[in-house]
């Protein structure tokens, strides 16, 4: 996944083209939501709760729409859209990290204080 979006965001950067927009943004969207099924999965099995099965047709389903949308609507919306599944994405770690229950499932005080930093610098960069 990573490959294709170094190639799309290659393509873009380089033409600046709309074609190449498409090639950066669609891939990195649709990593995000691989993302988010590796974490769900996590959290599914250090909990002993069934697999994620339904959840992935949800990332899925909410795939499709993001594109769809992309293609429709442009640019705009679906940046909202990116941008807020990054948001569920950086919520779903910070529930992990710091909530998981059993505590001995928590991560250790070095992992949130790298959480909390790279947050920041996310965030700073929307600020910026």
């Amino acid at each position: 996944v990573i490959f294709v979006v170094g190639i799309g965001t290659l393509m873009f950067h380089a033409t600046l083209s709309r074609t190449g927009q498409i090639l950066d943004e669609i891939p990195m969207m649709w990593s995000v939501l691989a993302l988010l099924h590796a974490i769900f999965i996590a959290s599914e099995r250090r909990h002993g709760l069934p697999n994620a099965s339904g959840r992935r047709g949800e990332l899925v389903t909410c795939g499709a729409v993001a594109t769809f949308v992309y293609f429709q609507f442009g640019f705009d919306v679906f940046l909202f859209l990116y941008v807020s599944s990054i948001c569920v994405l950086l919520l779903a770690v910070f529930k992990l990290a710091f909530f998981a229950s059993p505590p001995q499932l928590r991560a250790k005080p070095s992992t949130h204080l790298l959480f909390l930093l790279s947050a920041a610098v996310y965030i700073g960069g929307f600020i910026a």
